[in-house]
């Protein structure tokens, strides 16, 4: 692999790489850019040397609440830093910091630091404000603290979004009296995803009627499967239009459940998550989530009565732990963990690799170990040299 840079006409062509972007292969290739892709070269040469380095559209993380000893819900510019300059060496080029179920006003006051945050290039950038919580059900309510669970309201919901920044709201769908709040966040075109929720099939199906297109972490924090009632597990697999989130660190979802869904779903409707807190990048120890304590043992983070409190998961190990067990295509790699937000999202410059598009990308060696990371064109992360 080669990069070679036009000062004068601005711009880097970097060559002998297998490009895929989750629709078209093209090996031994070359992708030209500057701030944006210019254009992606076919070889046509048979006789070129083959590569082993793998070139990706970068990484989106669609859940997760911090790392490296931060939290999104403590956030001020200089936490939001180093969790942003930390989670790009992960291969994660545009992010959604997520919220945790708290008082409304520090829930408001994390969105409104996360808002202001200066964009640098150096870091993840957020396309966005993941809200899970605090419309929640109690009977799922997972890690999040049941002292702040409200049932969705849609005044509440128009306060949280004052700064107009959320773009994901997870809630428990069936406590939505009237689908006031469905409604308002179809007409915004804000995603609706189905989190902590004890929704029967049926009230799925009328949610899927009011513009549900998402499952937060799909099979936890969740009703379960049962032959007489599919709850939100079934009916996230039932489903064909709902996308679904997926949180692989093999620690809240078995390796055969991951098997199952990318087989009922296919790669065409898995997002690959982190879900991740302060203690991600971390050694063992007491943590935060948000306003709980965590205790993190061999690097699986739980509250005091065992539950599963967010993940320690880098991006990178989630995204092997998804191709190894499912021993799926690399060009499937590119839709878990891009194209698809892409598309739910329908993002005008980010998640996929065609010319206009931001020049984010992520270079693999053979065992999918991050050799360099691409931002709006700037190389900022280099774990080996290449000419």
């Amino acid at each position: 692999m080669e990069l070679k840079e036009n000062k004068k006409e601005a711009y880097k062509i970097l060559s002998n790489v297998n490009i895929y972007t989750g629709e078209e292969v093209y090996l031994n290739s070359s992708i030209t850019f500057n701030q944006k892709i210019i254009k992606i070269i076919k070889n046509n040469n048979k006789d070129s040397i083959s590569t082993n380095y793998i070139l990706l559209p970068g990484f989106i993380d669609h859940h997760t609440h911090g790392g490296y000893n931060n939290d999104f819900m403590a956030a001020n510019d200089e936490i939001l830093s180093n969790i942003l300059s930390n989670t790009i060496k992960e291969g994660i080029t545009s992010i959604f910091p997520t919220t945790i179920s708290d008082k409304i006003i520090n829930i408001k006051k994390a969105i409104k630091v996360i808002k202001n945050h200066q964009d640098l290039v150096n870091e993840s950038k957020i396309l966005g404000v993941h809200l899970e919580g605090p419309f929640l059900n109690p009977i799922f309510k997972g890690a999040q603290n049941n002292d702040y669970l409200l049932k969705p309201n849609l005044d509440i919901f128009k306060d949280l979004n004052e700064e107009k920044i959320i773009k994901i709201a997870s809630f428990a769908i069936e406590l939505d009296d009237n689908y006031s709040l469905h409604s308002f966040l179809k007409k915004e075109k804000i995603i609706i995803s189905a989190a902590h929720s004890n929704a029967t099939e049926e009230e799925v199906s009328r949610s899927l009627e009011e513009g549900l297109q998402l499952v937060t972490h799909t099979f936890n924090a969740m009703s379960k499967f049962s032959h007489r009632d599919i709850g939100l597990v079934g009916s996230a697999l039932l489903y064909d239009s709902l996308y679904t989130e997926l949180i692989a660190d093999l620690v809240h979802v078995d390796e055969k459940a991951i098997k199952l869904l990318y087989k009922v779903k296919s790669a065409d409707k898995i997002i690959l998550i982190t879900d991740s807190m302060e203690a991600k990048g971390m050694d063992d120890g007491t943590y935060s989530l948000g306003n709980l304590k965590v205790d993190v043992i061999n690097h699986v983070a739980r509250l005091k009565d065992s539950s599963l409190a967010g993940s320690c998961l880098k991006y990178i190990d989630g995204l092997k732990n998804f191709y190894k067990t499912t021993n799926c295509s690399i060009n499937e790699l590119v839709k878990v963990s891009s194209l698809n937000i892409h598309k739910l999202h329908q993002l005008e410059n980010r998640g996929k690799l065609s010319p206009g598009m931001y020049a984010d990308f992520v270079i693999l060696d053979e065992n999918l170990n991050i050799i360099q990371v691409y931002r709006d064109g700037n190389l900022v992360v280099n774990n080996e040299v290449i000419k």
